[in-house]
């Protein structure tokens, strides 16, 4: 019985080594099998890396190939910097700020800003810069532009030079062909007294009392100008105090050659009328970019609500951009643009009639307003301009809202420059922040 035994323990072993020596095969084979199995996943793994590096190649030649071809077809000043902003995001933004500007900083950040002639360190202004350092005026439709302001990264509105080059000749105090600070104080006081008041600040030059305005009488307005203004910074370059032999410009226009000629009133109020034209005139320029010399009507609903208070503009942008293709479309010469603003600089005589005619009969229509201005203020008003009009103001029924009309219009050259941050405080005196705040949400 134990040989049987061992027998059959022999005859196990014997089948556990035939089964160990046919399964070490089948394992090398499962292990060869597993080590092709990672080498292929390498090779694939390899292949996808190197087939999204060729992709990521493709896709910046792409992009640097196009980059190249928008170089040679964009204009000189074409910002070619990059925004996470839409172009209408950034017009906005920059407009914005520069009415907080114009409204709420001193007239050294105004004009520093504004300024486009840099001498080093000195700054100056043309008389595109003057103009739109004291007129809002929203980006033209179809052009590049961004801001109204010269600081560096933005492309910058142009002037024509003729009437650039007439504007300053009529402005320039010494004759440098380019605008100071104390220039552009000067032109900011005179801009914001209202044509009917022109008298008063006359009366207030004319020390001696004798209708007429010598030489030095007006030094005197230029001194207390500077004076107020404070102490400008080193950027500033100052102008009034010119040599008394330097007689060009202005002090020409005013004075003579020689600098003892007399100024009148009648010499003045004309001198500050063709003043407001010449601004009027840059202000069109500005928008007839394309010198077609007219401007779309959009263009002629943004220079109307660019003067809305800040709290109010964006719902009037939105409104000018909806504007129906027809309207938005038609031509405005520059005519146009001077009868409207001549209704534009008789707003208060204006506002007493429509609210005298609304209060009669009830409402204010657009035959209603064409008649008024017409027959009130000797202005006879293109159909197209009170379509425009009303659009921006009128209601569903098709009435003039006076009220939202006369807050937008209210605050523009045409009707004298708000200038209350000049007189509010003395120079060395600063705003707590809560004022700030307070007059900032006022706007």
């Amino acid at each position: 019985m134990r040989e049987g035994m061992e027998a059959c323990g022999s005859a196990a072993a014997a089948a556990r080594g035939q089964h160990t020596a046919a399964a070490a095969p089948a394992a090398v084979a499962r292990q060869g099998l597993l080590a092709g199995t990672l080498q292929q996943e390498q090779q694939q793994r390899r292949a996808g890396w190197q087939l999204a590096f060729a992709a990521l190649l493709g896709l910046v030649g792409t992009a640097a190939s196009s980059r190249a071809e928008a170089a040679e077809q964009a204009p000189p000043d074409k910002d070619k910097g990059f925004s996470l902003l839409s172009l209408d995001q950034r017009r906005r933004t920059f407009f914005k700020y520069e009415k907080r500007v114009r409204e709420l900083s001193p007239p050294e950040k105004v004009f520093e800003y504004f300024a486009s002639q840099r001498d080093g360190k000195v700054f100056s202004m043309t008389a595109g810069d003057m103009m739109r350092s004291v007129v809002p005026v929203y980006p033209p439709e179809g052009s590049d532009v961004v801001r109204a302001g010269s600081l560096p990264g933005e492309p910058s509105p142009r002037v024509h030079e003729s009437e650039a080059s007439r504007f300053i000749s009529k402005f320039d105090i010494n004759g440098d062909n380019a605008i100071g600070f104390d220039e552009f104080l000067l032109f900011q006081t005179l801009l914001s007294i209202p044509m009917d008041d022109l008298e008063v600040a006359f009366r207030l030059m004319d020390k001696d009392g004798s209708s007429k305005v010598d030489r030095t009488e007006f030094r005197h307005l230029l001194d207390a100008i500077e004076t107020r203004a404070g102490k400008p910074s080193v950027t500033m370059r100052k102008s009034v105090h010119s040599s008394d032999d330097d007689l060009h410009g202005l002090m020409s226009t005013f004075f003579g050659a020689d600098g003892k000629g007399e100024l009148s009133l009648g010499a003045f109020r004309s001198f500050v009328a063709d003043l407001r034209e010449e601004l009027l005139r840059l202000e069109f320029e500005y928008y007839d970019w394309q010198k077609k010399g007219w401007i779309c009507a959009k263009d002629f609903a943004y220079s109307i609500v660019a003067c809305a208070r800040l709290k109010h503009v964006d719902s009037y942008l939105d409104k000018c951009q909806a504007m129906p293709p027809e309207l938005a479309g038609l031509q405005l010469t520059f005519q146009d643009f001077k009868q409207f603003c001549e209704v534009w600089a008789q707003l208060r005589m204006l506002s007493v009639a429509l609210e005298f005619l609304h209060n009669t009969s009830g409402r204010v229509g657009r035959s209603d307003f064409g008649w008024t201005v017409q027959h009130v203020l000797g202005v006879q008003l293109r159909p197209q301009l009170v379509d425009v009009l009303f659009y921006l103001f009128g209601d569903k029924n098709d009435e003039l809202n006076v009220n939202y009309m006369f807050q937008v219009l209210n605050r523009h050259y045409a009707t004298g420059l708000t200038m209350s941050y000049h007189f509010e405080q003395p120079a060395n005196q600063h705003k707590s922040y809560l004022e700030c705040v307070r007059e900032c949400m006022a706007k």
